[in-house]
């Protein structure tokens, strides 16, 4: 008898590892075929725009022209923004979230995260001191938006790109937070941010939160700059 409970709780551990599997391989397809015309905009980003633009370098072009597809992907419906990490070259559209659970859910989007300080931002991204939550998914078992946030640092860059121009922001405070330390979110006295916020450890039951807060340094607007004689 003994033995026949064990051959039964066996198998149907079996039958539980490959449905799990199953579902993070559908699912890591899934993600990659919606990501697929942003990883074509990233190419495009990293080849067109200016390497000081990806900075924010105070030598770089006050404008940008966005790369074609950037533009039609910045047209999706849903679609607010776009997040394009520098230090890992991905590009990842921003939607807006109804909750705090649902921003931090998403997996194929970087979230705006619905924070009470956000109730009266005017949805411009260089609004003086402003704080800016965008929360996306980290997973061990498949592709998700922040799976490589951790390898962020102090002093790194990252742009967020919308249909009027470009906003770069350089990181000056990388943490690891309870998920109940909703500060991080408040405004910082003297800055305009933006705050990158994921799981951590990846597939942790109570997991933390990876917070990496970076301050804009450069705006850029949309379209060719007008020369000095102002054509």
């Amino acid at each position: 008898m003994k033995g026949r409970v064990r051959r039964v709780v066996g198998v149907g551990l079996i039958v539980v590892g490959v449905l799990v599997l199953g579902y993070a391989a559908v699912a890591k397809w899934l993600g990659a075929r919606e990501l697929a015309p942003w990883r074509e905009a990233a190419d495009e980003v990293e080849r067109e725009v200016p390497a000081g633009a990806l900075t924010g370098d105070v030598g770089s072009p006050p404008c940008l022209t966005l790369p074609p597809k950037l533009q039609e992907n910045l047209n999706t419906p849903g679609v607010v923004a776009a997040l394009y990490l520098t230090k890992t070259k991905e590009l990842i559209p921003i939607r807006k979230a109804a909750t705090i659970r649902e921003a931090e859910k998403l997996q194929t989007a970087a979230g705006i995260i619905p924070w009470e300080t956000l109730r009266t931002w005017s949805g411009r991204w260089d609004e003086e001191g402003i704080n800016v939550g965008l929360a996306g998914h980290a997973t061990a078992l498949y592709a998700a938006v922040f799976n490589r946030l951790e390898e962020y640092a102090v002093g790194d860059s990252f742009l967020v790109f919308t249909r009027e121009g470009a906003f770069a922001y350089r990181v000056f405070d990388v943490r690891v937070v309870k998920d109940t330390e909703g500060w991080v979110l408040d405004p910082v006295p003297g800055k305009t941010v933006v705050t990158l916020v994921t799981c951590t450890p990846k597939g942790a039951v109570r997991p933390d939160r990876l917070i990496v807060r970076g301050e804009l340094v450069r705006t850029y607007g949309a379209g060719e700059c007008p020369t000095t004689d102002g054509r």
